[in-house]
């Protein structure tokens, strides 16, 4: 009997500390701002040591890491929204990035598959405009692949934002404003990655219940058809929440 192969992709999901005025303590994850930079790193580092000694041999390429999924500011302005010029989003960026190599470093030092191992680094939130517009820093994997890429990007893309999530009854049709949103948030994201070499694996997407069946078929097929054009591969994320009055 043949028997599928399914990939899985293990990630720290939601270690992520909340927002406060002291310094992190030892065991509450992770924060990314430079003055918890110590004491995330212990954590997140012992995390993922763990993680790679226990999913190492005995798992093959069917298996794949992600380090943190949706890193973020937890409770501050710029939680969820990269803004360029805040300097703020520009730290959190800066550290994201020396936790990525952590992570990596962590990951490939327990050798065995794990030097071969894909690994996913996502921008701060996973976001689509921390992605285009952050400093995001891939950690150097070429002693370990010096011919093969095995950094993917991870990223969520929920375009339009206003049709797809928000439980507005009024806001229903797939446009052609909103197509053309799709389609330009993905060029971006072919032109800064997939056009020099980089894997693109879209790990959220997906269109609330709004009574538009019909609507959300348009959106999923156009949705699909680009990421396979753009080399994109793409997962549903489905919260089970039915109640499209609230979420």
């Amino acid at each position: 009997m043949h028997r599928e192969r399914f990939y899985v992709i293990i990630n720290t999901h939601h270690d992520n500390a909340g927002q406060r005025n002291t310094s992190l303590k030892y065991g509450q994850g992770y924060y990314l701002l430079l003055k918890d930079i110590v004491e995330s790193e212990k954590f997140i580092y012992d995390v993922w040591r763990q993680i790679a000694y226990a999913f190492n041999n005995g798992y093959d390429h069917h298996l794949i890491f992600e380090g943190l999924n949706e890193p973020r500011m937890i409770g501050m302005k710029r939680e969820w929204y990269y803004q360029i010029n805040d300097e703020t989003c520009k730290e959190a960026a800066a550290v994201l990035n020396e936790f990525h190599r952590l992570i990596h470093k962590a990951i490939r030092e327990t050798a065995g598959n794990n030097e071969k191992r894909f690994i996913l680094v996502t921008a701060l939130s996973a976001g689509y405009d921390a992605t285009i517009n952050s400093a995001l820093e891939f950690p150097n994997d070429n002693k370990y692949n010096p011919n093969n890429n095995k950094l993917m990007l991870g990223v969520h893309i929920y375009t339009s934002y206003e049709l797809v999530t928000k439980p507005d009854m009024d806001n229903v049709q797939f446009t052609e404003e909103y197509r053309n949103q799709l389609y330009n948030n993905f060029k971006q994201v072919y032109r800064k990655y997939v056009a020099k070499g980089i894997h693109v694996v879209i790990e959220e997407m997906g269109f609330v219940n709004k009574n538009n069946t019909e609507e959300r078929i348009k959106w999923g097929k156009y949705y699909m058809e680009n990421c396979r054009k753009l080399q994109f591969s793409a997962f549903i994320w489905d919260n089970c929440y039915w109640d499209n009055k609230k979420t």
